[in-house]
């Protein structure tokens, strides 16, 4: 490739030879730094919708105020750091989630009833948060969550943690806050044969 002068333009071209026969093809290099300059706008555009996403706790104090965005590798750090531990969390809640299904399955087999029920109060939090498992039968079964609402969760994330699984069904859901300013879940299931 040689770099020759366009007489046009009197600007900068790139000439090569084809391979079809001798033809030549003409790049501007115009068109090459605005390509460079439009993907270098998009990157910053994913980039401050990336940074739109995090939580501000996660973010430096410079970052958070006006004064503009803080430089690249930067933002992509505290990113990666929020995404590691959404991950982090994930893993434990799934990990309790197992370790709550490994107790229902433990008690409704070792039931010798058709009534079982199962009361635990959580250890991992401070305030009193109450979970309640109702086994009507070998399918069926009533998830009670208790809780101040000062700590509640709320009801989709609990579906969600449900029936993630995919062996829970949920066929009726519903929640109220009552006198004592507690949250109440009430969630009927229907375990799923696979």
């Amino acid at each position: 490739m040689s770099s020759v002068l366009c007489m046009r333009e009197r600007e900068p071209c790139m000439k090569r030879r084809g391979g079809d026969g001798g033809t030549t093809m003409v790049f501007d290099m115009k068109d090459e730094e605005m390509s460079t300059t439009k993907e270098r706008g998009e990157m910053e555009d994913l980039c401050s919708r990336l940074v739109s996403l995090i939580p501000q706790d996660y973010l430096p104090l410079e970052t958070t105020s006006e004064q503009g965005s803080s430089d690249l590798p930067s933002q992509l750090m505290h990113a990666t750091t929020y995404i590691k531990d959404l991950r982090e969390r994930v893993e434990q809640l799934k990990q309790r989630r197992n370790h709550c299904y490994a107790k229902m399955q433990q008690a409704s087999k070792s039931s010798s009833s058709n009534d079982l029920e199962t009361t635990a109060t959580t250890g991992s939090c401070s305030r009193s948060q109450e979970i309640r498992v109702q086994f009507d039968g070998a399918e069926h079964f009533d998830v009670n969550l208790t809780m101040s609402s000062e700590s509640r969760v709320e009801l989709y994330m609990v579906i969600r943690a449900i029936e993630e699984d995919g062996c829970v069904e949920i066929i009726e859901a519903s929640s109220c806050l009552v006198e004592n300013g507690n949250v109440v879940h009430l969630i009927k299931c229907r375990l799923l044969n696979n």
